[in-house]
């Protein structure tokens, strides 16, 4: 009788905890002018290389966005729904370095045809 009950709350405890949410994950850093670079999807897929331009963040109505320092960006993409998960400093070749922001959302937040741009299928 116990092993069976400790069976029947292991396989409880597996299928409760294996639902887990699948997420859209995303990086921005620090951009010229004040800007926040948000590297989600290809914003300008009929260029043949992505640019940095074409990874501005911008407001919905277009326009870009500056920023005073990258902490207002990651305030205003987590008013936004988007979990900050890590922040890394990445060395450059020329002994500079950036530093990256990364952060994830539910994929229930987009909607069907918002996926479909951001996930590639093939």
């Amino acid at each position: 009788m116990r092993k069976a009950l400790f069976i029947l709350l292991v396989t409880f405890s597996i299928c409760c905890f294996s639902q887990g949410s699948k997420y859209v994950y995303a990086r921005a850093q620090w951009g010229d002018k004040s800007t926040c670079l948000f590297y989600l999807n290809d914003q300008n897929p009929k260029a043949k290389y992505a640019e940095k331009k074409d990874y501005v963040l911008k407001n919905d109505k277009g326009e870009v966005m500056h920023f005073k320092h990258s902490m207002e960006f990651v305030n205003y993409l987590a008013n936004q729904g988007w979990e900050l998960m890590q922040v890394a400093d990445i060395s450059l070749i020329n002994f500079d370095s950036e530093t990256h922001f990364y952060f994830r959302k539910p994929q229930s937040e987009f909607t069907r045809e918002e996926l479909d741009k951001i996930i590639r299928k093939e």
